[in-house]
């Protein structure tokens, strides 16, 4: 998967959880260069919490690797976007690689299953599951 995958990869992410102008806000700075990515706030999706949709994990990232939502995916390569407070970088990385160890996820979105599943990351450890 090229570069150009996986920004339509998180393109897709967006629109399919977000806002409509967060979305196209989100993707104009993700089409730009990566030192626009840090004006890309995670932190925004905890305004948009739903029931269904857009939904504050409670646990630990281990626990979420383990959880029924997850749990098949933890060896999977996923699309994973740092931006905001982390140095702006768009990559395919396992799962359990982008939730644990050296190579986590500080701040960013991880795509898990295009369109389908996803993950917000906020600088503080907390985590919101997008999942349609």
């Amino acid at each position: 998967m090229d570069a150009h995958d996986r920004r339509t990869e998180m393109d897709a992410l967006f629109a399919k959880f977000l806002p409509e102008e967060m979305a196209a806000r989100f993707s104009s700075l993700l089409a730009m260069k990566p030192s626009h990515w840090s004006k890309i706030d995670p932190w925004k999706v905890w305004d948009i919490l739903d029931a269904r949709r857009v939904v504050e994990w409670r646990k630990t990232s281990a626990d979420l690797l383990v959880s029924p939502l997850l749990a098949k995916h933890t060896g999977e390569l996923v699309t994973a976007l740092r931006c905001g407070h982390e140095q702006p970088k768009i990559e395919r990385i396992r799962l359990r690689d982008a939730l644990e160890g050296q190579s986590s996820v500080f701040e960013g979105f991880v795509s898990v299953l295009l369109g389908k599943l996803g993950l917000a990351i906020n600088h503080d450890g907390m985590i919101c599951t997008l999942t349609a």
